[in-house]
C-alpha cells in the first residue's frame, strides 16, 4: 500500500513538472511572438507621412513690372486699337522637379482705342496656375484667373480731355473671369534669388459686357526678381 502511494506521488511529481517545463515554453513563445510582431507593427507613422506635401519641394515668391497690350473684341465688330498700359504684380510658388503651382496678384491698367477715344480701365486680378518645369531656367504655366474692377472707366478725347464713366454706364461688368497662359525665363539663378522675364497671353472667358458681348485679349511683358531657391 505504502508502495502505491509512494508511486503515486512520484507520478503527480513527474506530471507537475512536465506541466511546468511546458508553460514556460509556452510563455517564452508567446513572449517571442509579441516581441516580434512589435517590431513589425508600429503606431508611428513614417517619417515622409510625417511631412506636409509642399516641404519636399521648393518654395519661391517673386515681384515684377509689366507691360499691357489690350485688344478687346465684341459682337458689333467694332474698330478697337490696342494700347498699352503698365502694371505690377507678385506670386508665390512652389515646385517638385517638373510640376509647379502658383498663385500671384496683379495690377492692371488696360488701356484701348475706339472712335478717336482712348479708354482706360483698373483691374485687381488673381491667377492660379499650374507650372511645368523644363529643367531650371525655362517654365510654362496655365490656368485661370479672376478679376476684380476698381475706380471708374476713364475717357480721352483727342484733345486730351476726360470724363470718367461707372462701369454700369459703360455697360460692363465689375468681374472677370478668364484663362491666363504664360512662359517664364529665370536668369542668374542662385539658392536665394535670381532674375525673372516672361510673357503672357491671356483672355476672357466670360462676356464682361452688360449688353452685348465683350472680352479682353492681354498679351502681357513683365521682368522682375525671384526670392527662393528653384
Amino acid at each position: 500500500m505504502r508502495t502505491l502511494r509512494a508511486k503515486e506521488c512520484l507520478s503527480l511529481c513527474g506530471l507537475y513538472l512536465v506541466l511546468a517545463a511546458t508553460g514556460q515554453g509556452l510563455t517564452g513563445s508567446v513572449a517571442r511572438a509579441l516581441e516580434s510582431t512589435s517590431d513589425l507593427v508600429s503606431l508611428e507613422p513614417p517619417a515622409h507621412d510625417r511631412r506636409l506635401l509642399f516641404a519636399e519641394g521648393s518654395l519661391y515668391a517673386s515681384g515684377f513690372g509689366m507691360a499691357i497690350r489690350s485688344t478687346p473684341s465684341d459682337n458689333a465688330g467694332s474698330p478697337y486699337a490696342p494700347e498699352t498700359g503698365f502694371g505690377f504684380g507678385v506670386l508665390a510658388g512652389w515646385r517638385k522637379q517638373i510640376l509647379g503651382f502658383e498663385l500671384g496678384f496683379q495690377q492692371l491698367d488696360r488701356r484701348f482705342g475706339v472712335g478717336g477715344e482712348q479708354i482706360s480701365t483698373e483691374y485687381q486680378q488673381v491667377p492660379a496656375l499650374m507650372r511645368l518645369w523644363l529643367g531650371d531656367a525655362f517654365t510654362l504655366g496655365f490656368g485661370p484667373s479672376f478679376s476684380v474692377a476698381s475706380g471708374t472707366v476713364v475717357v480721352a478725347d483727342a484733345q486730351g480731355r476726360t470724363r470718367n464713366l461707372s462701369f454700369d454706364q459703360a455697360s460692363l461688368k465689375p468681374v472677370e473671369l478668364g484663362f491666363v497662359m504664360n512662359t517664364q525665363v529665370h536668369l542668374l539663378s542662385s539658392n536665394r534669388m535670381g532674375v525673372l522675364l516672361g510673357a503672357q497671353y491671356a483672355f476672357s472667358l466670360l462676356n464682361h459686357a452688360t449688353r452685348g458681348d465683350f472680352r479682353y485679349t492681354d498679351v502681357q511683358f513683365f521682368a522682375g526678381v525671384r526670392v527662393g531657391a528653384l
